[in-house]
């Protein structure tokens, strides 16, 4: 999850903050505008990759606070993609979700999901019956040019991909993610 500075970082490069209502801001995994306290600013650097980060990384260590390491999403779809039950690729240049766990599917996402009942009530509001599944192979919207951390995605997704298969989830042979597993975003 987020700190106020993080998040406010993101806030600023993905430009999510309504241009005329403050109390809304806009959700990059569904591209609409909702209540800011159902937007959270999800990290794709793990916390428990700390140990991995000079690995990745090399000696930079500005990119943890960069705010390409993070998207502002809805709780929901955030704690869905920490615990890599979802994930993003890209196809023709498009980052796109991607579902790995079938039981997540017919969950709607202003379900349990969302968090403390207080978030349930606008989140069934502005989600309605929009399930997990609806979700797959859909586009995550952005409002500029600018994208999160490509390094990030991919690995995300090589993670899940190998947690998909120990867990027996079918689609980890799924030819649409071979070429983000096999490589980089090309974004």
């Amino acid at each position: 999850m987020e700190s106020n500075t993080s998040s406010n970082l993101i806030y600023s490069y993905y430009e999510v903050t309504h241009p005329t209502n403050e109390a809304l801001a806009h959700d990059c995994s569904m591209g609409i505008f909702i209540e800011k306290e159902l937007v959270v600013a999800g990290h794709l650097w793990k916390a428990e990759w700390k140990p991995r980060w000079e690995t990745f990384w090399g000696a930079d260590s500005n990119h943890a606070s960069d705010p390409r390491n993070g998207i502002l999403w809805n709780r929901a779809i955030e704690s869905a993609f920490a615990s890599g039950r979802i994930t993003i690729y890209e196809d023709q240049g498009t980052l796109k979700w991607y579902v790995w766990d079938p039981t997540l599917r017919s969950i709607k996402l202003a379900a349990d999901l969302m968090g403390t009942p207080e978030n349930k009530s606008p989140a069934t509001a502005r989600f309605s019956d929009t399930t997990f599944g609806d979700l797959e192979a859909q586009p995550l919207y952005f409002r500029n040019e600018k994208r999160p951390f490509c390094h990030c995605l991919c690995l995300h997704a090589k993670v899940t991909k190998l947690a998909a298969f120990e867990r027996g989830w079918k689609g980890q042979k799924s030819t649409t993610l071979i070429r983000i597993i096999q490589g980089h975003i090309s974004m």
